[in-house]
């Protein structure tokens, strides 16, 4: 649960390129950005059982611009954020083969971890981001029990693959290595930063995830 690996669920959610989202430390360009940061470490055990991670994203916008992009920007994340529930279903899935380093984009046909490929093809959609290991692939087509997808996408780099490697979708989860019960914002959703030193407006985004066992 990694604040860069939250990262590229906010980049997928959003459409933002590599190069303007960052994680817990928000650098001084460019001056339109997006910083996700671990509110509260990174895992916050309650009552000895529910697990919580609580994360908050800046967005900063250049000197000048309307206070409505940024807040519109904002209230996207928000939309994003709120309301997965029960993402479970996109957790398991895993290559029923290796995938090369070389091939773009490629065919691979998800399974159950036990030899089941139609199974698991469904849960993805065309545009969705995977995470398989370090790279992210989106989602062309999906005709069970094959999933097409584009190789090396925002920002990372392709790579070989080993059989049974796991499969995530980041646009449904927004910690890719572990098991999402649900998201939700708190009460502040939206919350006005003001301007920094350079005059450049900012916003923060704060949001909760349960974490499955």
């Amino acid at each position: 649960m990694r604040p860069d690996l939250v990262r590229y669920f906010v980049m997928a959610r959003l459409g933002l390129a590599g190069t303007s989202v960052f994680h817990s430390s928000q650098p001084d360009e460019p001056d339109s950005c997006v910083t996700v940061y671990p509110e509260i470490g990174e895992r916050v055990s309650m009552h000895g059982s529910v697990v919580v991670a609580a994360y908050q994203a800046i967005i900063r916008d250049a000197k000048g611009t309307a206070e409505t992009v940024g807040e519109a920007r904002a209230k996207a994340l928000l939309d994003a954020v709120t309301g997965l529930h029960n993402r479970s279903i996109y957790y398991g899935a895993y290559l029923s083969a290796a995938m090369n380093n070389t091939s773009d984009p490629v065919t691979f046909a998800p399974d159950d971890n036990g030899g089941t490929p139609t199974t698991k093809a469904a849960i993805f959609a065309v545009n969705d981001y995977v995470m398989i290991d370090s790279e992210i692939l989106k989602v062309t087509s999906v005709s069970s029990p094959n999933v097409v997808a584009s190789r090396a996408q925002l920002g990372t780099t392709i790579a070989s693959h080993l059989d049974n490697a796991a499969v995530h979708n980041i646009m449904q989860c927004p910690i890719p290595t572990l098991r999402c019960g649900s998201t939700f914002t708190d009460d502040r959703g939206v919350l006005p930063m003001g301007l920094d030193e350079k005059e450049r407006r900012e916003w923060a985004v704060n949001w909760f995830v349960r974490v499955k066992p």
